[in-house]
């Protein structure tokens, strides 16, 4: 979901670009317009409410291509346009680290110290895996594979999972 919106947003993001230049708008004004539309995503980290997740992931989409666009397409060619370049690429780079970071530190998953497997192959999954294995149509390799894991999970652990043989 959260890529599907960011890629949504970085369309959107096309179109307004030439949008926003037909109009008396000037390119610093674009950038932080850009710049903004990040904001979303930092009080994201902390309000997982889905509707917000949604809308902030599209202003992210949405604000990164403005930014980005705006930099290095339309900053002019000269030595001011390399300079705008270098330093809004420097300033999108800071940013998606300290937004990573802080997303790293924030996230609290109950799959991190499970030993019940990981996560889509765990025993939270484990009526999907049974009923994909009950199926026909799944080849020989992912059926090993996946049959593997069921016993796994279920504690019988004379058969062990290799990714090598697979």
């Amino acid at each position: 979901m959260g890529c599907f919106c960011l890629n949504i947003g970085i369309t959107l993001s096309l179109p307004l670009i030439l949008i926003l230049h037909l109009h008396p708008i000037t390119s610093l004004q674009i950038l932080i317009i850009g710049f903004v539309l990040y904001l979303p995503s930092i009080a994201q980290i902390k309000l997982q409410w889905k509707p917000f997740k949604i809308f902030s992931r599209t202003c992210l989409g949405l604000g990164s291509g403005l930014f980005l666009v705006e930099a290095l397409i339309f900053a002019p060619i000269s030595l001011h346009g390399l300079m705008t370049r270098l330093l809004c690429l420097g300033i999108f780079y800071a940013l998606a680290k300290i937004t990573l970071n802080l997303r790293a530190r924030k996230i609290h998953s109950p799959c991190f110290e499970c030993e019940e497997g990981s996560f889509p192959y765990c025993s939270f999954k484990m009526t999907e895996m049974e009923e994909i294995l009950s199926g026909s149509d799944l080849e020989p390799e992912p059926r090993a594979f996946l049959n593997s894991v069921v016993v796994q999970i279920k504690g019988n652990g004379e058969k062990e999972v290799r990714f090598e043989s697979l």
